[in-house]
């Protein structure tokens, strides 16, 4: 991964104050960009021109989304694909994702160049690669054109639309696939840029006019541009630990717009993760530009994820009691869920050990420790997935 030219700084320019901003695209029927607030169960707009922000509150969270040319949208909740008519808010079942799995829901998608929308999922209990992508034909017929997939992301085309970008997080890489444009399959799966000598993980992208992928890293503090040959090739500093996806707009496709998140985020955590939080936490969750001048025509991606409310106070007792309390404090029915994917396999010497079942999860957990337990907590081993927190401080 070399060659870290051109660097720039983004600037916040929508003062939201999003929970968890995700699935930004630039639509030029309306000269908006768009993107969801998926906790705040709200599509937002920004318009360059006069600056100004408005929110459309929705009935659930949504995961993403695309304009339709016939009117209204595409909608991708947790659970469903639906066609929603605006504004008076009528729904049209397109397909149940996954209805026999209550670990999964909707994560990633976005349109391909003939209109399909292609859009993945993530098991969010127990991190299992057992969840799938799907392709809505524009007769809204559905196929499973991927499966086996922890968490998807990062899906968007090159421009003649015959290659299709996609990462499943955890795997820490962006792949590519041969797409076929007639049927909206994939084949020919290839490792196209390695993460795992970058900071965060791959999350939402878009793709410039020269096949460049542009992705925003996942608690990387940055997005980074992938040239075709793999290696990264700009880097763009974010002020903020989560930036979620990235879409070019603005009349001239000059803008790189870029969405945060403040998902397993409280300000004692950030506080003791995060450089110079002082200054970063105001603008956690809000959105960034980063103007840009050499990329000419380009497409957008969704990528959201899923929040949680901030940790109760500590109950005292035991380290053991404390992260039992801290973690079925969020949501009971969630937390005893997810400990049952875990072990506890140590509990000497004033240390506790868990295991996780994936290096993702592993992370996932880490980052809902109160300020205490995450000021003890010693690291995630990467090969083992052990979290090693250590309560004699």
């Amino acid at each position: 991964m070399l060659g870290r030219t051109n660097k720039v700084r983004a600037e916040l320019v929508a003062d939201c104050k999003n929970q968890h901003g995700e699935g930004i695209f630039w639509n030029p029927a309306d000269g908006l960009v768009w993107w969801t607030d998926i906790e705040g169960c709200a599509l937002w707009s920004f318009d360059p021109a006069t600056l100004e922000t408005t929110s459309h509150e929705m009935p659930e969270r949504v995961c993403c989304f695309a304009p339709r040319a016939s009117g209204g949208l595409i909608v991708a909740y947790a659970d469903r694909v639906v066609v929603f008519n605006t504004p008076e808010g009528e729904e049209a079942l397109v397909t149940r994702f996954e209805p026999n799995n209550p670990e999964t829901r909707l994560n990633d998608g976005r349109p391909d160049r003939q209109g399909r929308l292609i859009v993945g999922g993530m098991n969010e209990v127990s991190g299992k690669a057992n969840s799938s992508v799907i392709c809505v034909d524009t007769d809204l017929s559905v196929q499973t054109i991927i499966e086996g997939v922890s968490c998807a992301n990062s899906t968007c085309f090159t421009a003649d639309g015959a290659t299709m970008f996609f990462a499943d997080t955890p795997d820490r890489e962006i792949v590519a696939f041969d797409y076929d444009t007639s049927g909206g399959t994939v084949s020919n799966r290839r490792q196209h840029a390695s993460f795992n000598d970058e900071p965060g993980l791959p999350d939402g992208s878009c793709v410039d006019a020269e096949g460049g992928v542009w992705n925003a890293e996942w608690e990387g503090h940055r997005v980074v541009r992938v040239a075709p040959d793999g290696t990264i090739d700009r880097v763009i500093e974010v002020p903020v630990w989560k930036p979620t996806c990235c879409a070019f707009g603005g009349p001239d496709l000059d803008t790189l717009f870029i969405t945060t998140s403040r998902l397993m985020s409280d300000e004692a955590a950030l506080t003791q993760i995060m450089i110079d939080t002082t200054e970063v936490w105001p603008l956690i969750g809000r959105d960034f530009q980063a103007r840009m001048t050499e990329e000419p025509e380009v497409e957008t991606n969704v990528v959201p994820f899923k929040t949680k409310p901030a940790a109760p106070e500590d109950a005292g007792g035991t380290i053991w009691s404390q992260v039992q309390t801290i973690l079925h404090g969020r949501d009971p029915e969630l937390w005893s869920s997810w400990f049952q994917h875990l072990n506890e396999v140590e509990r000497a010497g004033g240390c506790v050990t868990l295991i996780a079942p994936s290096r993702f999860m592993a992370d996932y957990i880490a980052q809902k420790w109160s300020a205490r337990l995450l000021a003890a907590y010693s690291r995630v081993d990467p090969e083992v997935r052990t979290l090693r927190i250590d309560a004699t401080e």
